[in-house]
């Protein structure tokens, strides 16, 4: 029987208890393993925006080699339908358009890339909670048997006690995990919102200067 013996003498509230953090480190895993891959993807083809910005000096035909999987791709689709302004009134116009648009884009993108992170944040808080509901329901399962005993012995109380602390351990093993890789994940996608910022950003920037640019060709 051996370290298992106490699955053998738990009830279906145990069970159940420990079937259930099972599941819910199974899923906490998963989510955390897509959101790491999901999120260095992405941050790598925001560096690699950044590359290519510094390397043209030049955003137009942006959208024709940014990668649709780039959260800067919006904002850059957004700006390919804006009309071109006439004159510097306009370009200016048109940025701060482009600046305030870029904003929402930002929030949004931030909202959708939290997908997961409230799951995991769950998990990390009631995890804890369900292992301590197997651990009480453990010890009233010893205590009954205490009760029932004409003798008491360690027989008695070691099927029930190991039930107790299993369901603790069980709790804190898929609690910890979920927490810091919440607390991880929620880091880097800060990082990654501040990257994408700072390249549309850079883009505005390019985007007003391109366009007196075009302002100047005109003119002369």
């Amino acid at each position: 029987m051996g370290m298992m013996s106490w699955w053998h003498d738990a009830d279906f509230v145990v069970r159940g208890v420990f079937i259930t953090l099972v599941v819910l480190s199974l899923v906490s895993w998963t989510a955390m393993i897509y959101k790491v891959m999901q999120f260095w993807r992405l941050e790598r083809l925001e560096r690699r925006v950044v590359a290519e910005l510094r390397a043209r000096g030049s955003c137009i035909d942006m959208t024709q080699w940014v990668s649709a999987e780039t959260p800067s791709y919006l904002i850059l689709q957004e700006a390919g339908r804006l009309p071109l302004g006439h004159g510097d009134a306009d370009i200016q116009a048109q940025a701060h358009h482009l600046e305030h648009h870029a904003e929402r884009l930002t929030h949004g993108q931030r909202v959708e890339l939290e997908s997961y992170l409230t799951a995991l944040a769950t998990i990390g808080n009631s995890a804890p909670f369900i292992g301590l509901l197997g651990t009480v329901w453990g010890i009233m399962h010893a205590l009954q048997g205490l009760g029932a005993a004409e003798t008491i012995s360690m027989d008695v109380v070691a099927g029930p006690v190991a039930e107790a602390l299993v369901a603790t351990a069980m709790g804190l093993f898929v609690a910890i995990p979920a927490v810091i890789g919440y607390n991880m994940l929620l880091r880097r996608l800060r990082q990654l919102t501040a990257l994408t910022d700072r390249n549309l950003r850079h883009f505005i920037h390019l985007a007003a200067i391109d366009g007196l640019r075009h302002l100047f060709a005109e003119a002369a």
